[in-house]
Formats: structure tokens, C-alpha cells, sequence
């Protein structure tokens, strides 16, 4: 073989070896750049979905440490036998209205965090509408026996509630 010829062969080999090795060091880099950009994009989704279920589970903690101020009011007007004022007793009945609306967002929290495979999460959100709907039946505006320690105790337990959903969220949330 001509020495003209194995350097072109040799040349081509070289080349062509650079070029193939070149194109699985970008196919194998790409690949691994694509995963990291899907699983980037999931773990970015993921927190979004647990940010709306928080968000959803304190607007109606809000609304319910609300209403429990309102019942205050209340039963201290009822036992001073005093009137409370129209206005403040509507604001109370609004929140009232407002507590089954804000539940059933709560329904939506619990199908994410099911959607997001965080069953004990769910299951804390579960026993707390459980519980608030058993202790919202007695504490209610208008139960003429309703005391003050009975929503003193229906703080305690949305405290406890509170605490005990939020931790599992923080726990989830990475």
C-alpha cells in the first residue's frame, strides 16, 4: 500500500472516529440535559401544586380563626344580655355562609396531594374537614348553649390541626 494512501486512510479514520465519538458525547449529554430539564420542570410542578394546597388549607383556617372571633363577640353580647350590632352580627352569619365554600376547595387539596401520591398528607386534610364539620355543628352562631370554652376548644383543636397538616406539608415540600 502506498504511504499516500495509509495517511488518507489514516486521516479518514482518525476524522471519522473524532466524529463518532464527538456524536455520542453529545447524544449521551443532551439525553442527560433533557432528564434533568423534565425532572427540573416535575419537582417545579410538584411545588406548585403543594404552594395551592397551603394556600387553599390557610384561607380556610383564616376564615374559620374569623368566624371563632365572631362567636366570641357573640356569646359575650349574649351574656351580658346585650344586642351585638346588626352590621357585626351579619359579618358573622356572612362567614358563616362562607365556611362550606371554602371546604370544598379543601376537597380539591386532598385530590392533589392524592395526584401527588402524599396519602398521609391527604389523610391528616381528611380527618380535619372531619373533625371542623363534627365541631361546626355545635359551634355554630345562633346554639343558645354554645360557652365560651367550647370555642376556646374549637381553637385548640384548629391549632392543632394546623400545626399538624402544616408540618407534613413542609415535610413534602423539598
Amino acid at each position: 500500500m502506498p504511504k499516500d494512501l495509509f495517511d488518507i486512510l489514516d486521516t479518514t479514520v482518525k476524522i471519522g472516529l473524532g466524529a463518532l465519538i464527538s456524536a455520542v458525547a453529545t447524544y449521551w449529554v443532551t439525553k442527560l440535559n433533557h432528564r434533568k430539564a423534565i425532572e427540573k420542570d416535575g419537582s417545579q410542578r410538584r411545588r406548585e401544586l403543594i404552594e395551592d394546597v397551603a394556600e387553599n388549607i390557610e384561607r380556610l383556617f383564616a376564615l374559620l380563626f374569623r368566624f371563632r372571633a365572631g362567636l366570641y363577640d357573640w356569646i359575650s353580647a349574649r351574656d351580658k344580655d346585650k344586642n351585638m350590632s346588626d352590621e357585626r352580627h351579619e359579618e358573622i352569619l356572612e362567614i358563616q355562609r362562607e365556611i362550606p365554600g371554602a371546604y370544598k376547595e379543601i376537597t380539591n387539596s386532598e385530590a392533589k396531594l392524592l395526584l401527588l401520591g402524599e396519602k398521609r398528607a391527604q389523610d391528616l386534610l381528611r380527618k380535619f374537614g372531619d373533625d371542623m364539620t363534627e365541631l361546626r355543628k355545635k359551634v355554630r352562631l345562633g346554639n343558645k348553649t354554645l360557652t365560651a370554652e367550647e370555642v376556646r376548644n374549637f381553637r385548640s383543636a384548629l391549632l392543632s390541626h394546623r400545626e399538624d397538616i402544616f408540618d407534613e406539608l413542609s415535610k413534602i415540600y423539598i
